[in-house]
């Protein structure tokens, strides 16, 4: 059933009829269409509402619906076996993309379809359902002005242009109409739009100049923006001397207030034709009424508001206006009676408008999370590893889940506001980024071990990095993050992550965190991130959501791309969808993989959202913003004290000096986050000797141990460390043979044919040190004294 053959008149008359019967009568009737219409069964009802009519077949009389309704039955037979619709998380889906592929197939002509889509062609139809599934295409229906009335001809028309005051008023309407209506290109449009500029007016007003300013407008740009004003009499940089001669100037065969629209004219005939003002005013005022009830709206109560006929006739024409140029669905419920809406994916983008630019905000009295928490994950798991080194699985980087909660106990905690099932800062993501960053950085590595066995082992240099200042071991790592952001070239779009690598310890850190999607686009987004967050107030405390959306939405670079998935071509809505998704997540992946773990945000709940962000020094240095940065150790150092009984009392909270403290110290049940208090380590003979395995000595242990306490280290302590250390004995373990010679004499050949490579091991034993086997020359000479040996 093509919807453009539906007369809207009829359906207001036949409506109240059809909502008058039940649903069993309903789809009795809808049955009928298979049968032609006709039916033995008499309902007197049915009958008497017009429905059925009786008409003598041979010799019986039978009932069948009347021609003029067939219509009706023949729209909801449709409407009732079309699929359901997505909902609104279904963006840019292709699912749902065919879902509206499909609903086009079946209710409109090719020619139709083409008209909907205002565009010059399309190669198929599901590229144009994929265009028209964006708000994007709403978003250029509701700013369409509409194609100039063909009723207009002639010498009326030029007459309406030769009076003055019709003349102004068409030039106002030309200068408050928006930018849109211009048919600029995307690049265009974003460049002006990053200006300021919505209207033509205010293009009018700017000088070349002041236009040639906008980032990324190039020459090309410029000169369409000024022929675009010429085809309508118009220029930049206008004086209110040039309003007035435009407004004196003669008619021209166009009206100078009909904006050319983003489509080609198809047809001026039959329903082709324009419809009057009237009807595209209506058209709009359904779509926002869809938009305001948030879903769809009964034609009944359409209906019952228009009221008079002649505002039934208005609503009829708008009707078949928003169905012929914009893509208004109809659709049936359950109970079989008819609706119209807005294709659902996109109802909510529209619903929520433009986003607005990220106002400032105020943190709630609660605590932030400021505090470089992957430089201590790592200290962590590489303290934990030197004590047992955790197993990786098999042919990949990524530790057992049960060594990730084991590890996962003994990280920091962070502050209760933050749920559990935040994902960035869950423990186990934690320490998987922690063994990541250790593995590219070179501080640990895989060992194999017999079979499939791998474990991660410390490396010589992350013992020493472990040993470091903490701004030192932060300072490496945001080295390296803005080394790459600095030396990747801008047509590179490779995104290599070690949280992805097959092989995190042969790939560089990324400054932005891989992205799925992104390599569709070409270019890096290093630059576009950096220019995102340097945009932020030093003092200025955001809603991070907010900041997202409004980039995302309205200074997304990568609505400027011209290549996509490694085609140029002009970005329609389905990828300006794709654009907006994947620039939000990576904005959110920055956040959420490298400026909370690196400590390059404060963190906190806003007055007025979810959570908001302040950039911190740590931050602005990553971003390249500022030379150096200081690491505020003030609210993560308190006091502690070293006790003669070996333990470490911490008597304030002290993330810092917590981590210094496991390089020496086992921790105790009390130590359950930062903010722990009380008995928090000990140290004994385990923890001193794990330290000198870890290439200390007993006076560099007992150094770390006087800075951290605030009185003097006990001598005892001093003592007991020294004493523990010298504890330590190292063993050599390596491959031997040994020969089981039986007696003594035998043992004796055997050693005098060995030489330097033979020891005795006891009478009848023989150690061969040095190689794995028997030598052929070895083998020889015991073969010359009798001796061999068995197979």
């Amino acid at each position: 059933m093509k919807l453009l053959d539906v007369d809207w008149h009829e359906i207001f008359d036949l409506l109240p009829k059809w909502e008058s019967l039940t649903i069993e009568q309903r789809r009795f009737l809808i049955d009928r269409i298979p049968a032609k219409y006709w039916t033995r069964t008499r309902d007197e009802e049915l009958i008497a509402l017009g429905w059925l009519e009786p008409v003598r077949r041979k010799k019986a009389i039978r009932h069948e619906v009347p021609q003029s309704r067939r219509f009706w039955l023949i729209l909801f037979r449709e409407l009732s076996r079309a699929g359901p619709f997505p909902d609104e998380a279904a963006t840019g889906d292709a699912a749902a993309v065919l879902v509206l592929k499909d609903y086009l197939l079946q209710h409109y002509t090719g020619d139709e379809v083409s008209r909907l889509g205002r565009r010059r062609s399309h190669s198929t139809r599901y590229q144009l359902a994929s265009e028209m599934s964006g708000a994007g295409w709403w978003r250029q229906f509701l700013d369409w002005h509409g194609e100039p009335d063909s009723s207009a001809r002639g010498d009326d028309r030029t007459a309406d242009h030769d009076k003055p005051d019709q003349r102004d008023e068409r030039l106002r309407s030309l200068l408050d109409t928006p930018v849109a209506a211009l048919d600029l290109s995307v690049r265009s449009e974003h460049c002006l739009r990053n200006l300021g500029i919505s209207t033509i007016g205010e293009l009018t007003r700017k000088d070349d100049e002041e236009i040639a300013r906008a980032r990324n407008l190039g020459r090309q740009s410029l000169a369409e923006i000024k022929s675009r004003l010429e085809e309508q009499g118009l220029h930049l940089g206008m004086t209110e001397a040039d309003y007035s001669a435009a407004r004196r100037l003669p008619a021209v065969a166009e009206p100078a207030g009909a904006i050319r629209p983003r489509r080609a004219a198809l047809g001026a005939d039959g329903r082709w034709q324009q419809a009057p003002p009237a009807a595209v005013s209506t058209a709009k005022e359904l779509i926002d009424a869809v938009v305001a009830h948030g879903g769809p709206i009964a034609v009944s109560d359409l209906f019952e508001a228009a009221g008079e006929r002649s505002h039934r006739d208005t609503l009829a024409a708008g009707l078949e206006f928003a169905f012929r140029e914009a893509l208004l669905l109809i659709v049936a419920d359950a109970a079989l009676l008819p609706f119209v809406c807005i294709w659902p994916p996109i109802l909510h983008r529209l619903r929520r408008g433009r986003a607005a630019s990220p106002r400032e905000s105020t943190f709630r009295s609660v605590e932030l999370l400021c505090r470089p928490l992957l430089v201590e994950d790592i200290a962590t798991l590489l303290l934990d590893a030197i004590a047992e080194p955790p197993r990786l699985k098999s042919g990949t980087y990524h530790l057992f889940a049960r060594n990730l909660r084991a590890v996962g106990a003994s990280l920091s905690a962070v502050p209760a506001w933050i749920a559990p099932e935040f994902a960035p800062l869950n423990p186990d993501r934690r320490v998987a980024r922690a063994a990541h960053f250790a593995l590219s950085l070179r501080l640990a590595t895989a060992q194999e071990g017999a079979g499939t066995n791998r474990k991660l082992v410390v490396t010589d240099q992350g013992r020493r990095w472990l040993t470091r200042p903490a701004k030192e071991r932060l300072k490496e790592i945001l080295d390296l993050l803005r080394e790459d952001a600095m030396l990747r070239p801008e047509e590179s779009h490779e995104f290599l992550d070690p949280w992805y690598a097959e092989d995190p310890e042969a790939v560089p850190l990324n400054f932005v965190p891989h992205v799925h999607g992104m390599s569709w686009f070409v270019g890096s987004p290093e630059r576009g991130v950096v220019d995102a967050f340097r945009a932020v107030g030093r003092e200025s405390i955001l809603d991070l959501q907010a900041f997202v959306r409004f980039h995302a939405e309205e200074r997304n670079p990568l609505l400027e791309r011209t290549h996509v998935m490694g085609y140029e071509q002009a970005m329609d809505s389905e990828g300006s969808v794709i654009a907006e998704r994947v620039w939000g997540s990576t904005l959110l992946a920055f956040v959420h993989e490298r400026l909370i773990p690196l400590g390059g945000i404060a963190l906190g709940p806003v007055t007025e959202g979810d959570a908001g962000f302040r950039m911190t020094d740590i931050g602005r240095y990553l971003l390249g913003e500022a030379d150096d940065f200081d690491l505020d150790a003030s609210a993560d150092t308190g006091d502690v004290i070293v006790q003669p009984n070996f333990e470490i009392v911490f008597l304030s909270p002290s993330p810092t000096d917590q981590v210094r403290a496991r390089v020496f110290a086992a921790p105790t049940a009390a130590m359950k986050g930062p903010d722990a208090v009380g008995t928090l380590f000990v140290i004994n003979r385990a923890s001193i000797q794990r330290a000198v395995t870890a290439g200390q000595d007993a006076e560099q242990v007992i150094a770390a141990a006087g800075d951290l306490s605030k009185q003097p280290l006990p001598a005892n302590v001093s003592r007991q460390i020294r004493d523990w250390a010298a504890e330590v004995r190292w063993i050599e373990v390596r491959p031997a043979v040994v020969v089981d010679c039986g007696d003594a004499e035998t043992a004796a050949h055997v050693l005098a044919a060995a030489g330097k490579r033979g020891r005795p091991l006891s009478e009848s034993v023989v150690e061969l040190v040095e190689g794995a086997d028997l030598t052929p020359a070895i083998r020889r000479k015991l073969i010359s004294r009798g001796i061999f040996m068995r197979s």
